[in-house]
């Protein structure tokens, strides 16, 4: 299935130490206008046990053709997450009513790669 979102940067790579933070910033356009969200839920999956993130909208929640939208993706490990390459995707949850539970679209993915303290 081609993608549906235009991302920028198009490659992500996190390199982040055990009990770090990191932060990083990525901007999504829909390709299709059937593809817009007005309310995006942005969530990670999967991640490593002991990963912390949070995602913020830059400017208004909405993602559209003509208002694409950036987004503050802040990454934060404890001292135990595992060493080694996480491959995350970013997904908008849209579990509210009329979508099935757990219905989640596939935004764009990023390597996160956790180095030993």
């Amino acid at each position: 299935m081609p993608a549906m979102y235009e991302t920028t940067p198009t490659s992500v790579s996190e390199n982040l130490t055990q009990g770090d933070t990191t932060q990083f910033q990525i901007m999504i356009k829909p390709i299709l206008r059937q593809s817009e969200i007005q309310h995006p839920n942005l969530i990670l999956q999967p991640t490593p046990c002991g990963l912390d993130y949070d995602i913020k909208p830059v400017g208004n929640d909405t993602i559209t053709q003509n208002n694409e939208n950036k987004f503050d993706v802040t990454l934060k490990t404890s001292d135990y997450v595992p060493p080694g390459k996480y491959f995350v995707i970013i997904y908008n949850n849209l579990s509210q009513p009329g979508y099935p539970e757990q219905y989640m679209d596939e935004i764009a993915g990023f390597v996160l790669n956790v180095v030993q303290k």
